[in-house]
């Protein structure tokens, strides 16, 4: 109805969950980055930045090379 699922946005998102975990320092989890780093908690920096690059790179529309003969044999 809707026309689907752009696949995308979601494994972008999720994508930058999962790089962001070594990042994490909260009350619940530190990972090693941020326990390096005396509790700085930076996942959504990287979560944020790897997910858009992600997006960028997989939603990018793709181009065609036309050729000469491709313009020779397209209709007016």
């Amino acid at each position: 109805m809707l026309g689907g699922v752009k696949w995308a946005g979601p494994l972008s998102f999720v994508l930058g969950i999962v790089v962001s975990i070594p990042f994490m320092a909260t009350n619940l989890y530190v990972g090693p980055i941020g326990h390096a780093l005396d509790g700085a908690d930076l996942s959504y920096f990287v979560s944020f930045v790897v997910a858009g690059v992600a997006y960028a790179i997989v939603a990018r529309p793709a181009t065609r090379v036309v050729t000469a003969t491709d313009r020779a044999t397209a209709a007016p």
